[in-house]
């Protein structure tokens, strides 16, 4: 009777593993059976037996490399180090012209200089390369073999080699960026991409690598010319669509990202980030219902994204639609894969909707969850507070900065959490104490600060913001705050220019919206 599709049999690799040691008994000298034994354990993760086979394999042909070869591999794989250098340098001697012995010798080689500076095997085998004049391939296989060995530096050094002798190989200047960028080295790799997508158009790793890098740089204006040619040369590539999507909202172009995102989601309904591009491209041209309605339909698509339905909830929430937001965002935990953010938007949600006692019972599923997350232990303490709990609450909050002390959420959430409940006296007082306690964060200063406005005590308010524009000009909490403080001292001039300072720094189209309206009293703009 056969299995049903898509059922395993438990007893397969064990049958596996006894016909091939039935056929290592009938011929205990054939390396690829020895090799086929050890390969069947390390797929089955059996570490000891793996180590063990390779054992074996070396005693039934203890004067032949290939068997050290094996010993040693297994025992990299196995991340024995020591032993496997000492299993190389075996097969090495019993023939110095084993590639595959030469290899494995060099992934253990220690490096020198602080791990950046090939030893002398590697120095010796890219000095080799470029004698032969050795084709990419070789260059490739010895960057890929560092990099699984996690020696991503002496990866580069290779790389960098390479493309030196190689100028005009596209694939190695797409490797080098690639091996860059796993280093964290964002503004280097950048070139190389650059050069890999110049010389092969059809590269489309070059063109995501790019604008990756571009991207962490925060580079945007030329991503989004980059992504322009990478379009151009890929003009069925989803990602790249739905990457040109999200640059142009960063670029403040919703009306070109609509039309990005949509183009991608043609190519791929089930393109995730594509969906919450297009949600967002369409709320930034204040079409709210519309892009309520999209995310509505990423939904559709796609039934199990925590991410789409957690953006229905922020955006429900923003049109006051409590209920609806409550269930968007219950939608969005009802798995096991939502994040501690997710969380903390249910827990919002369920707030504003008056069911306080609902959002302590998941903030606390949401901590059971993620249980170092300093923000939801912070939320739990405003719920204990707006509950009446305030010892209760003060001790949650101790252990959320404990967890995480320079977090800027967590330092003002005694403060929100006081407002919130009228005590207007005591939250200015909790966000000085925040301010105290990290004085190096101007977002907390500013939250501060528009406490302080709301108060009315303006002038305080305004030399605060005026010390966090100069410390973050980049902060635009900053700049709205500092505005509202201009306009309520009747300095219409420093108003504006902190006006333009905001819209400068990336304020969105609503909030340079009610800032104008504040000024003007209307809504153009």
């Amino acid at each position: 009777m056969s299995q049903p599709e898509g059922q395993t049999d438990a007893g397969a690799p064990e049958a596996a593993l006894e016909a091939i040691r039935s056929a290592i008994a009938a011929a205990p000298r054939d390396p690829r059976l020895h090799a086929d034994h050890v390969a069947l354990l390390r797929g089955l993760g059996r570490t000891e037996d793996a180590i063990a086979a390779a054992r074996a394999a070396v005693a039934a042909t203890p004067l032949r490399a290939p068997a050290h070869v094996l010993m040693g591999e297994t025992l990299l794989w196995a991340q024995r180090r020591p032993a496997a250098q000492a299993a190389f340098a075996r097969a090495r001697e019993l023939d110095p012209a084993d590639r595959r012995a030469l290899l494995g010798a060099i992934l253990v080689e220690p490096a020198a200089s602080g791990g950046q500076e090939a030893g002398p095997l590697l120095a010796g085998e890219m000095e080799r390369l470029l004698a032969v004049g050795a084709p990419p391939a070789e260059w490739l296989a010895l960057t890929g073999a560092l990099r699984e060995q996690g020696r991503v530096p002496l990866a580069i050094t290779v790389a960098a080699r390479a493309v030196a002798a190689l100028p005009t190989e596209a694939a190695l200047h797409l490797r080098l960026g690639a091996m860059r960028m796993a280093a964290g080295r964002a503004v280097e790799a950048e070139p190389a991409f650059r050069e890999a997508a110049r010389l092969d158009p059809s590269l489309l790793d070059a063109w995501l690598g790019l604008t990756d890098a571009l991207w962490r740089q925060r580079r945007i204006p030329e991503g989004v010319a980059a992504l322009a040619e990478a379009v151009a040369a890929h003009p069925d590539s989803a990602t790249l669509a739905s990457r040109q999507a999200t640059f142009l909202v960063a670029a403040h172009e919703p009306v070109a990202a609509e039309r990005a995102a949509r183009r991608a989601l043609s190519l791929d309904a089930q393109d995730e980030s594509a969906w919450l591009c297009l949600g967002d491209a369409i709320w930034r041209q204040h079409r709210q219902r519309d892009s309520v309605r999209a995310i509505e339909e990423g939904l559709v698509a796609m039934p199990d994204s925590v991410a789409l339905a957690a953006r229905l909830g922020h955006l429900l929430i923003s049109q006051d639609r409590r209920a609806a937001a409550v269930e968007a965002f219950r939608r969005a935990v009802s798995g096991d894969r939502a994040p501690a953010h997710v969380w903390l938007g249910f827990t919002d949600a369920l707030w504003r909707a008056g069911q306080a006692e609902e959002a302590a019972e998941a903030v606390r599923r949401g901590l059971a969850a993620h249980p170092n997350s300093a923000e939801l232990r912070a939320r739990l303490a405003q719920l204990l507070m707006a509950g009446g709990e305030e010892e209760g609450a003060r001790t949650t909050l101790a252990e959320a900065l404990a967890t995480d002390p320079a977090s800027e959420e967590v330092h003002l959430a005694m403060a929100d959490a006081l407002w919130r409940q009228g005590r207007r006296a005591e939250a200015v007082a909790a966000a000085r104490e925040a301010v105290a306690a990290v004085p190096d964060k101007p977002a907390v200063a500013a939250r501060l600060g528009h406490l302080l406005l709301e108060a009315g005590e303006i002038a305080e308010a305004a030399a605060i913001f005026e010390r966090v524009t100069a410390q973050a000009p980049k902060l635009v909490t900053g700049w709205v705050g500092l505005c509202d403080a201009e306009r309520e001292r009747k300095n219409i001039k420093a108003a504006i220019a902190a006006l333009r300072s905001a819209e400068a720094a990336g304020a969105d189209r609503p909030t340079m919206r009610m800032l104008r309206y504040r000024l003007f009293g209307d809504l153009e703009e």
